[in-house]
């Protein structure tokens, strides 16, 4: 998304739509690579977010998902060596994201704006992105053979906000308001041959989070502007999600629960610290918690010198 840098103002708010609109036109010059096959992307690393990535991959391999997975981190000060032993247990594979940057430049590789940039460059053509605190609650492989995702090459699950017509961010991306609900990102699978584009884009209004994260929260929303201002339809499950307690619940196309997303519920190490999922609503309780019990003596020498 380059050249459009040599030919407007920086980017800020009044230069915002004449940017948008130059990086849909350079996205749709570009043509998708030959990717194939499916896989899982996860995005974690260190002490806050191995260990729910661990419960995460262990509910993968439990429920008989047998995808290829790759977790991809920010640098080996993410992954220690015994995070990375972790991984080979549950034939997971760790990618360092800025390591790919000489390949794949971008301008502000962090948390959010990882999640897309492992998207776009994993070596798979339809990928689901899972967060790293939201464990399946069953074999996740069949939603890309849904017929809302085999229909139209993507699958998004709803927040439980809506933006207001008087936000900013529409008249910045020049997108006509919708009263739709916002897209809760931790769980996104998408054919990234249909939607190479529309990916891209996303992207990009990451590459500028510095500017566009003031006006819609991290990632979630750039993959629905993106899919706006490229004029094409997304897949979304229309059952609103479930909160309880910090924990999102979001659901099959068909209605069942699918995913329990630990949003501001986490689960923490060490295993004992993790009461406030014991819940009625909350399914699989004890089986995660025992995945996260094989962490305490794995982490236990790390997490005292990541303490000190």
């Amino acid at each position: 998304m380059t050249p459009a840098s040599r030919l407007f103002a920086p980017l800020d708010e009044s230069s915002a739509p004449a940017w948008c609109a130059a990086a849909a036109s350079f996205a749709r010059l570009s043509q998708p690579p030959a990717f194939q096959g499916r896989g899982i992307v996860i995005c974690a690393g260190g002490m806050k977010y191995f260990p729910p990535a661990w419960v995460t991959l262990n509910a993968l391999r439990h429920f008989g998902c047998n995808l290829p997975i790759q977790v991809w981190h920010l640098g080996p000060h993410e992954l220690t060596p015994a995070m990375r032993r972790c991984l080979g247990k549950v034939n997971a594979e760790p990618v360092d994201g800025r390591a790919l940057l000489s390949r794949f430049p971008h301008k502000r590789l962090n948390g959010w704006e990882l999640k897309c940039y492992a998207i776009l460059h994993c070596p798979w053509k339809e990928v689901m992105l899972l967060d790293a605190d939201c464990p399946p609650v069953e074999n996740p492989e069949p939603l890309f053979r849904t017929r809302l995702y085999r229909t139209i090459g993507s699958l998004f699950w709803p927040d439980r906000f809506r933006m207001e017509p008087s936000q900013s961010v529409w008249n910045l991306t020049g997108v006509e308001y919708r009263d739709e609900p916002e897209f809760e990102s931790g769980q996104i699978v998408v054919d990234k041959a249909r939607c190479w584009r529309e990916l891209l884009l996303a992207n990009w209004f990451n590459e500028e989070s510095a500017f566009w994260y003031r006006h819609i929260h991290g990632d979630k929303d750039t993959f629905r502007f993106a899919w706006h201002l490229m004029g094409t339809s997304f897949g979304m499950v229309s059952h609103p999600q479930i909160r309880v307690n910090g924990t999102v619940f979001q659901h099959h196309p068909t209605g069942r629960v699918s995913f329990q997303h630990g949003s501001d519920c986490k689960w923490r190490y060490p295993s004992h610290d993790n009461a406030d999922k014991d819940l009625p609503e909350y399914q699989h309780y004890k089986l995660f918690l025992k995945f996260m019990r094989q962490l305490d003596g794995k982490l236990e020498a790390e997490a005292a010198a990541c303490a000190g």
